[in-house]
């Protein structure tokens, strides 16, 4: 099957690693698949050293979104949002007519590249792995999903969230693929002082200023990492304050910048916390039970998903509620996971077990459109 995959990849987080990490699979090298992205994008450097195929393309541009999103921009903007939206629809059609399915993998980039499909009939996969908020978030999503001929998400929550009453025929759930660093994560010393260790993006959203504010007042018996800044003239405002907080209240707590030894950190904590007040996967929360940290999760998304699929972890209601996790005396050892429980973990997020499963639904959807389009003939003649 051909497959073409759009994203626009402005930067390299979790989502997009999941992604590389599908296309690396033997499940994904039974298809011919061309991925296209921004010359510029950094995802380039990733796809070619995995010897992945790549071409240049240049996404839409959008007012609105440059304003702060649809609810910010007036109504000329949201115009000319539509006229470049179909003026690009029209220009990719060319490069998406001769694959037997397309798979879109960003919110803004999906609707000009499913309006492609839908001009030349290739049938179109969004991979809805955000979530969003916001007046025109469920008018957006009920258009997106006419639009589309199917959806793999990687929780049941992100359809929750967005108010969608999920179609099976149609609308997958396929877990995201996390691959353990091979290490012996028991041989790492964690010292004496429990540490806890928040990880990812730096913002508003993952409740950051929250977490320190919890715990804040039991400094000395309880140490902070904070992993994933940015380069100081990089960072925003939030982040600075963050920052700042850190270095006027507790000194000895750690601002470490983002780094590709995510195990070999978490492996210093015993606690890893995803406190997201909405995200659909949360892969630091399977990345933290295979390093060995006992993760914390806020309820009411895809990381309290993947703490009930696991059985391993703990479910808060409000950042308020920390300490008592934290200070819980039935963590014996402080968050330490048994070795038999972190294999089970991996086996159950396993690239090669995942990606036959989400490339299994792709393959369903195209098998599926073309014999529609067969009856549709038929039924003609």
């Amino acid at each position: 099957m051909r497959i073409a995959v759009f994203l626009k990849a402005p930067e390299v987080w979790g989502a997009e690693t999941s992604l590389l990490t599908l296309l690396a699979t033997p499940a994904a090298k039974e298809h011919e698949i061309t991925v296209f992205v921004p010359s510029a994008s950094p995802l380039v450097a990733e796809l070619e050293d995995r010897g992945i195929r790549w071409k240049s393309y240049e996404f839409a541009s959008f007012r609105s979104l440059e304003k702060g999103g649809l609810s910010d921009g007036t109504v000329v903007d949201l115009l000319l949002d539509g006229i470049a939206l179909l003026s690009n629809a029209w220009r990719a059609r060319a490069k998406v007519r001769s694959f037997d399915l397309i798979l879109t993998f960003g919110l803004w980039e999906t609707p000009e590249i499913a309006v492609a499909g839908r001009f030349v009939g290739v049938p179109v996969v969004w991979d809805f792995h955000v979530t969003f908020t916001g007046k025109l978030a469920w008018p957006a999503m009920r258009v997106l999903r006419m639009l589309v001929s199917g959806i793999v998400a990687p929780s049941e929550a992100t359809y929750r969230l967005a108010n969608i009453r999920r179609k099976p025929a149609r609308e997958h759930v396929v877990r995201r693929p996390v691959v353990p660093v091979l290490q012996d994560v028991s041989t790492v010393s964690k010292g004496t002082k429990t540490v806890v260790g928040i990880f990812g993006q730096i913002e508003n959203r993952k409740s950051v200023l929250e977490l320190l504010n919890a715990l804040v007042d039991y400094q000395d018996s309880v140490k902070v990492h904070v992993v994933g800044a940015q380069l100081p003239e990089n960072a925003s405002e939030y982040e600075h304050r963050v920052r700042e907080f850190v270095a006027q209240r507790a000194p000895t707590w750690e601002i470490i910048p983002r780094t590709t030894r995510v195990a070999q950190e978490m492996g210093r904590c015993h606690f890893i916390v995803n406190l997201s007040k909405h995200e659909a996967f949360g892969r630091t929360v399977v990345e933290a039970i295979l390093a060995g940290a006992q993760p914390i999760v806020l309820s009411g998304d895809g990381p309290e998903e993947i703490v009930r699929n696991t059985g391993i972890g703990s479910i808060i209601s409000s950042p308020e509620d920390l300490p008592s996790v934290v200070f819980s005396s039935t963590f014996e050892h402080r968050g330490s996971i048994a070795s038999d429980e972190r294999d089970r973990v991996a086996t159950m997020y396993s690239p090669a077990q995942v990606a036959r499963e989400y490339f299994g639904h792709l393959h369903g959807h195209a098998l599926s459109t073309r014999q529609r389009g067969t009856k549709g003939l038929e039924g003609k003649a």
